[in-house]
């Protein structure tokens, strides 16, 4: 028997997890353009394109209502929803070897 939390197998919610790059929702122009960012990570939970905005100090720490700061466009926007854009699961064998591809949250 599986046990599922929120549909989800228990498995998976033990096993590590390896977030590759972030997808930010960040409204609607004026024009009613949807704006998304996608924000590649390292392992320290950071993107070389965007920056946490005071009091967060990883991207990865990000929650809706919370600022990003985005290089290119050289502004802050207010973040409407996040969620992992390209993300795996790992087994214990790969979680060091892969480390340097993305942010590894550990598993329960």
């Amino acid at each position: 028997m599986t046990i599922r939390v929120r549909d989800i197998p228990y498995a998976t919610l033990t096993m590590s997890r390896i977030i590759h790059s972030l997808k930010f929702d960040l409204g609607r122009t004026r024009n009613g353009e949807i704006v998304e960012l996608i924000a590649p990570l390292d392992s320290r939970g950071q993107s070389p394109h965007c920056k946490a905005v005071m009091p967060k100090h990883q991207i990865i720490d990000l929650r809706v209502g919370d600022d990003i700061w985005h290089d290119g466009s050289r502004r802050s926007y207010r973040v409407k929803g996040v969620e992992a854009y390209r993300d795996n699961y790992l087994d214990d064998a790969s979680d060091e070897t892969i480390q340097s591809e993305g942010y590894i949250v550990r598993g329960a």
